[in-house]
């Protein structure tokens, strides 16, 4: 599975099971997803900063660790390279 395809995987899930409690972590996610698909690595990489940061809203705590799982990753794979 793609980064996007996972990423648009768990938007859905995040919209079908959160509610508003969690729309800033839509939003950002939304964001993300966006950035990513335009190859604007610096503000895709901003995007899930600040999903980490909402995380705490997820009431699940199986899907929330899935989320932050995913996060993690794409920070660590989309590092910024300093010249």
């Amino acid at each position: 599975m793609s980064e996007l395809d996972h990423l648009n995987e768990l938007v859905r899930e995040l919209a079908d099971c959160a509610g508003s409690q969690c729309a800033l972590l839509l939003e950002h996610l939304e964001s993300a997803r966006f950035y990513l698909s335009g190859a604007m690595p610096l503000e895709y990489r901003m995007s899930l900063l600040m999903a980490r940061n909402q995380l705490k809203c997820v009431p699940n705590e199986g899907f929330r660790a899935q989320l932050a799982d995913f996060i993690q990753s794409q920070l660590q794979d989309h590092r910024p390279i300093l010249k």
